[in-house]
């Protein structure tokens, strides 16, 4: 974290990692909410792929949120796009080079 960043905050809390069951407990619980029963189907059958990721549920929120969106626009099936978006946010992968 930025040290300039770090000296404005009053209180920090560390929250430990998420269990794998955990993860996949939150994967489930935002899958179920897709109103496509394909997809939902789809998703709740690589549940066991996805909650391996390290990922924490903002981080996963945010990837079926920006998943959602892509495949709203025609880019391609929800499936696919939670599948290439997810890796992206893991902490653990490899940060994504800055391109201009």
């Amino acid at each position: 974290m930025d040290v300039a960043f770090q000296s404005r905050m009053q209180l920090a809390i560390e929250y430990p990692s998420l269990t794998t069951a955990t993860r996949g407990k939150i994967w489930e619980m935002f899958i179920k909410r897709l109103e496509d029963r394909d997809s939902r189907e789809e998703l709740l059958d690589d549940v066991n792929n996805l909650k391996k990721l390290d990922l924490n549920g903002r981080q996963i929120r945010n990837a079926m949120q920006l998943a959602q969106s892509m495949a709203l626009r025609g880019r391609d099936e929800l499936f696919g796009e939670v599948k290439k978006l997810a890796p992206i946010r893991s902490p653990t992968s490899a940060k994504p080079s800055m391109r201009r």
